[in-house]
């Protein structure tokens, strides 16, 4: 990837530090809840007039600076399209583009005599929030009015339980049967019962846990636990409704932080990346000779996760940027090294074709600092080295490329970041405060002269 590299490069610094807009662009933090991808396992909609429901959907961009493309698409129980009415007729799929920190809402007619259940998936090209809202109502006068925010696969679920909890799954899966279990436990941690479930292919179903076991404790309180039982473990979707005295409530999420989906997290990170790299761009001169061209050409740039036990990563010029899986599996839940990674190699895929010559010379300083810019540990660069040496000591596949690039000379290339970063948190308006702000979320401890 890296051609003729130039070991110290204060040319290329000093180039954008005077330049840089005197605009402060405040760092593009998002909440952790925000995705490209989320999960509404649980949809209701229409029914009798004695129990008729309605289904409202939020959807929320927290990026300040650009725009989010939403698509949901509605699945019934078999995974199958779910149209739904939301005001211009019965459709199984709703797009909308959101501005920078703008949100909608839809509110469905519950116009079906019938009640239909399913679930959705919201994918975007930038993390968003989302929330769906269930409302029953008793010919006319509402009964129930519940929220649950978008949620992705994982390995384990769990939650608080009584006897009517209520649980929604979703096989995520479009080619594969999954099998799980889930278990009951009493408030002593024994277990109270089991219920095993096989979901087909984006099969999606719901059930509440105490009609569901035999001779189950109505006064039961305990909790569930939600697994795989396939080798190797799948990944599925869940959520659970509280249900106490004839009132609906939302508990806590229940998936695990980590391990979480490879394809979901490397998605957010890439655009994060991209977004951040636009941010900094347009807002300093110097270090892409047509900002435009880039900022076009870098928005239109794909993350292709390819398959494969080597840990590879590359910008071969086809418009995506690849990763394997086993790159992915590497860094773990390192969202930092990854972003630099990615960012890294959004300038070779794109710089080139924007009117900068040598992108070698500008991507490990606009890779830091889209990796600061989106409010991520500035220490992901030690990591993905660190990480890459170790796979290399453990006779783990890595290609030349990636290793001469990031592990050979680890240390030099640390240091040379380093002295980058450190020119550029004190030469420039928007870079030193893009410092400062890391410094106070991630090294308050640490000397600000010497940890951005």
């Amino acid at each position: 990837m890296r051609k003729n590299r130039v070991m110290s490069k204060p040319r290329c610094a000093a180039a954008f530090l005077f330049l840089l807009s005197v605009t402060v662009v405040a760092q593009l933090l998002i909440p952790s809840s925000a995705s490209t991808e989320l999960y509404f396992a649980q949809l209701a909609d229409g029914g009798p007039a004695s129990q008729k429901w309605a289904v409202t959907l939020i959807l929320d961009n927290p990026n300040s600076t650009v725009s989010s493309v939403v698509t949901v698409n509605f699945y019934n129980g078999s995974g199958q399209a779910l149209p739904i009415d939301f005001g211009s007729g019965p459709s199984a799929v709703l797009k909308v583009t959101l501005p920078p920190g703008g949100s909608t809402t839809f509110t469905s007619l519950g116009a079906s005599s019938t009640t239909n259940t399913g679930y959705a998936i919201a994918t975007a090209n930038n993390p968003v929030t989302g929330t769906v809202l269930y409302r029953a109502t008793n010919n006319g006068t509402p009964v129930w009015d519940v929220a649950a925010a978008g949620t992705g696969p994982t390995y384990l679920y769990n939650s608080f339980a009584n006897y009517n909890l209520g649980i929604a799954l979703v096989n995520p899966s479009a080619t594969q049967t999954i099998n799980l279990l889930v278990t009951a436990q009493d408030s002593g941690g024994g277990i109270a019962g089991t219920i095993p479930v096989s979901l087909t292919p984006n099969a999606h179903t719901s059930f509440d846990l105490g009609i569901s076991l035999n001779g189950f404790p109505t006064d039961f309180t305990g909790s569930i636990s939600i697994t795989s039982t396939d080798n190797p473990p799948t990944q599925f979707v869940a959520w659970a409704l509280n249900s106490r005295s004839g009132l609906l409530s939302p508990l806590p999420p229940g998936e695990l932080r980590f391990p979480s989906s490879y394809q979901r997290r490397a998605n957010d990170v890439f655009a994060q990346m991209i977004s951040a790299q636009n941010t900094l761009v347009a807002a300093a001169g110097g270090m892409i000779t047509n900002p435009a061209a880039y900022a076009q050409l870098s928005t239109a740039l794909k993350l292709s996760i390819d398959p494969g036990s080597t840990i590879d990563a590359s910008a071969p010029g086809d418009g995506k940027v690849h990763v394997t899986t086993a790159m992915l599996e590497a860094l773990g839940d390192s969202r930092s090294g990854l972003g630099f990674l990615l960012a890294y190699l959004t300038v070779f895929a794109v710089g080139g074709n924007s009117g900068d010559s040598n992108p070698a010379e500008t991507a490990d300083i606009l890779a830091i600092f889209s990796v600061l810019q989106a409010g991520y540990d500035p220490s992901g660069p030690a990591d993905l080295f660190a990480r890459l040496q170790f796979a290399k000591a453990q006779n783990i596949p890595v290609t030349a490329s990636i290793l001469n690039d990031f592990s050979g000379a680890a240390d030099s290339r640390l240091q040379e970041i380093w002295s980058e970063v450190q020119q550029s948190c004190t030469g420039a308006q928007l870079f030193g405060q893009i410092c400062q702000a890391s410094h106070n979320l991630w090294h308050q401890d640490y000397p600000s002269s010497q940890i951005p």
